[in-house]
């Protein structure tokens, strides 16, 4: 069936008004998910910067003498500063750096309450990060939470002024000899590498989200489109209901009067209908009904509109069909009902037939005025005989 354009225009606005519903519906628990990755991200930066700072501590726990006389000394020029082991082992640490992408990976000793002092650092050396030997800094509570209490842990997003936005995982460097912590290492990733994970799951998520919109909304979409289809079609003849011809009818008008072609209505009443229940029965006269509906949808286009209008009534809009058209479809009808009658179960032979009324639409004619011509029409055809069709004139009726 040819849709209109106003029709096709609202069913695009009922699609589009129902993607936004679900979007609607759908944003929040986007964005719950969105702020819940984001948490989850900055705890798995945490846990892996902690994790690899408790490796690089084990690390130099292994050989530890060196590490404390590095310690100990008072930097270069100092006999016990082992400048090869300084270099080598902060190159280690930038091979570490780069292999799990941190922002900073250092080592530090706790020299007061207040103060800390680098010892190693993984930034090459030329680099404005690099925290020379021996160069100190303010403490932070974590740090000194991690060396008092032996503690390995991980930060949450902490802003420093001079560093930026760092997760931080910080693990104590503890001399086995004596039971010392010797110093901290410390494993940096920026706030900007959450950005940069995020961004990537977002796009994830968006995707999968937007996904699950137009799966919802066509699946919203085709259920009230079935639900309104089954509105549209009489349960017992198939066809069309009589609220359907209604609204259809206005869009046929519509089209006919935006193309100026012309438009034709029939008008179907089965004869005698109220005997045949009454005689045979209510399931004769619903195969009755039915049998009639078959012949409409056989003998008519594709194009044309059937519907069960009441009890034993039809009605067929014929668009783009003249008076003289739809009398040669309204005969067929006739003439096909006449034929199936003949051994119709149930019924004497040529006792079911049809009148039929058919008018055309003029122009700036309502709907309400048209069913009324063919109405009239199907009057004159039950007045004057039945089994046969009658077209509406101005002037007058004729058969």
């Amino acid at each position: 069936m040819r849709l209109s354009r106003k029709r096709y225009t609202k069913r695009i606005l009922g699609l589009l008004a129902i993607l936004a519903v679900v979007t609607i519906a759908l944003a929040f628990p986007a964005l719950l998910i969105h702020d819940h990755m984001e948490t989850l991200i900055i705890e798995r930066l945490g846990i892996e910067a902690r994790n690899v700072a408790i490796s690089i501590a084990h690390l130099i726990e292994q050989d530890m003498e060196p590490y404390r006389k590095l310690v100990n000394s008072m930097g270069y020029g100092d006999p016990q500063f082992d400048e090869a082991y300084y270099l080598h082992t902060n190159a280690l640490l930038r091979e570490i750096k780069q292999e799990i992408d941190a922002d900073f990976i250092y080592t530090e000793a706790v020299v007061s309450d207040s103060e800390i002092a680098y010892i190693l650092d993984a930034e090459d050396m030329a680099s404005e990060g690099f925290s020379a030997f021996g160069e100190r800094e303010g403490i932070t509570e974590n740090e000194l939470i991690a060396h008092t209490q032996r503690m390995s842990l991980f930060t949450e997003v902490v802003d420093y002024p001079v560093w930026g936005k760092l997760i931080t995982g910080f693990a104590p460097i503890v001399d086995t000899a004596d039971g010392t912590v010797v110093g901290l290492v410390g494993v940096d990733f920026a706030l900007e590498k959450v950005g940069d994970m995020l961004r990537n799951i977002s796009i994830v998520i968006a995707l999968s989200f937007v996904t699950l919109i137009i799966l919802i909304s066509l699946v919203m979409y085709i259920l009230i489109l079935l639900r309104i289809e089954s509105q549209k079609t009489d349960y017992l003849s198939g066809l069309h209901s009589k609220k359907f011809h209604e609204f259809r009818l206005k869009d046929a008008i519509d089209d006919a009067l935006s193309t100026k072609r012309p438009l034709s209505l029939m008008m179907i009443d089965i004869d005698r209908f109220k005997a045949i229940n009454d005689t045979y029965g209510h399931q004769v006269g619903d195969r009755a009904l039915k049998s009639i509906a078959d012949v409409l949808k056989l003998n008519t286009r594709v194009v044309d509109i059937c519907s069960r209008y009441g009890g034993d009534e039809f009605v067929v809009i014929l668009p783009e069909t003249n008076l003289k058209d739809a009398v040669v479809a309204g005969q067929r009808i006739v003439d096909k009902v006449q034929q199936i009658s003949q051994d119709f179960d149930g019924l004497a032979a040529g006792e079911l037939t049809v009148s039929i009324g058919i008018a055309q639409w003029s122009l700036d004619e309502t709907p309400e005025s048209l069913m009324e011509k063919a109405d009239k029409a199907l009057y004159q055809s039950k007045e004057t005989g039945r089994n046969k069709l009658t077209v509406y004139r101005e002037a007058k009726q004729s058969g």
